[in-house]
């Protein structure tokens, strides 16, 4: 890793054991957003939070200014962190990325999930993980997400190919060879449509997917979003690169989102929307059903009650469970920002994260 001298003065790691004054210079809400201020609470408290690499508001402005410091600085700090390499071939890092403002704006900017992952890192991954479904489920997501988020390109011509394999079925009940079989349609309709082959550099995914998240802040609906709610347009947004962890790898991993109140009456009491083998973007989406609390504890009892602990631990909070095992004993951490109690005035502290399995 570079010298604590050179680290970049907008940039934040959150890890365990990070040397705050090397990495973590005037971290604040304002600097480096809600979520990722609160994953920097939770690491410090010793709730096991994914290593993240979070880019400042500072850069909103200006997203080109940090791609340099991204790769000769952040990047290596957060392989060191995760004891993975991004693009290795035997031990791939694959990382999320997403945005993150001081204040909370649900859904109105871009989330990129699985970056990393290529035909080269696929086998790396297939070997850290033992599980070929996961994998070319993973893959098929970031290419559809990447072809909707930074090529432009309908969500519909992924959902298609979709509709054809599965047949009527649920998607979460295709096998790996079907799984691959349409993560291969993918990268010809990619190809077909945005006029170039999907991205094979993990590099360019990477820089490609920041500015495409950092570009979401100027978007229609955010810009409507930050005018109906008089949302301070200058706040900007950071923009967080975090390890993955995979709520798709199999029956007893998840995603969810949970509150430490009752969102509609702020009534104490836990609150959680969970669906089975399922990444994140499939609930917050709103494109699948969720179940409750019960569904939560009935596939992954460690992680169900680590939730109620937690949610004594964090009052007034809402957070999200975005993937998650019974092999877990507590919840993992990777995705936090405000949320506001409908029916009162008071915004509730708030926490969105992630669980999953941690070997």
């Amino acid at each position: 890793m570079k010298s604590s001298n050179h680290w970049p003065k907008h940039f934040y790691l959150v890890a365990a054991g990070a040397d705050a004054g090397a990495h973590r210079h005037k971290a604040s809400r304002d600097s480096m957003g809600s979520k990722a201020f609160n994953l920097l609470r939770m690491a410090d408290v010793g709730l096991p939070v994914p290593p993240a690499l979070v880019i400042g508001t500072h850069y909103t402005a200006c997203p080109d200014e940090c791609m340099l410091p991204v790769f000769a600085v952040g990047l290596p700090a957060l392989e060191q962190a995760s004891g993975l390499k991004f693009g290795d071939e035997r031990r791939p890092l694959i990382v999320s990325v997403r945005s993150g403002a001081p204040v909370s704006m649900p859904g109105m900017m871009e989330t990129l999930l699985n970056v990393g992952l290529s035909d080269q890192t696929v086998p790396g991954l297939l070997r850290q993980t033992g599980n070929p479904r996961l994998v070319w489920d993973a893959y098929r997501r970031l290419i559809a997400c990447f072809g909707e988020v930074v090529a432009g390109l309908p969500a519909a011509l992924f959902d298609e190919q979709i509709a054809l394999v599965a047949d009527g079925r649920d998607e979460r009940l295709l096998d790996f060879h079907e799984l691959r079989d349409l993560t291969r349609r993918f990268l010809a309709l990619y190809q077909q449509h945005a006029g170039h082959v999907f991205p094979q550099d993990g590099n360019l995914q990477l820089s490609l997917a920041v500015r495409a998240v950092f570009a979401s802040w100027n978007s229609p609906k955010a810009q409507a979003y930050r005018q109906i709610n008089q949302i301070d347009p200058s706040i900007g947004t950071a923009v967080t690169i975090q390890s993955m962890v995979f709520g798709n790898s199999g029956a007893h991993a998840g995603a969810g989102v949970g509150f430490t109140r009752d969102p509609t009456t702020g009534e104490k009491r836990l609150w959680v929307d969970f669906l089975a083998n399922a990444q994140g973007e499939d609930v917050v989406s709103g494109r699948r059903n969720a179940h409750g609390h019960e569904a939560l504890a009935t596939v992954a009892p460690r992680p169900g009650a680590s939730s109620k602990k937690q949610r004594r631990r964090w009052s007034w909070s809402s957070w999200t469970c975005r993937t998650l095992s019974s092999r877990c004993r507590t919840v993992c951490c990777t995705c936090c920002r405000p949320a506001r109690a409908n029916a009162h005035p008071w915004p509730p502290r708030a926490l969105r994260w992630t669980c999953s399995t941690r070997k």
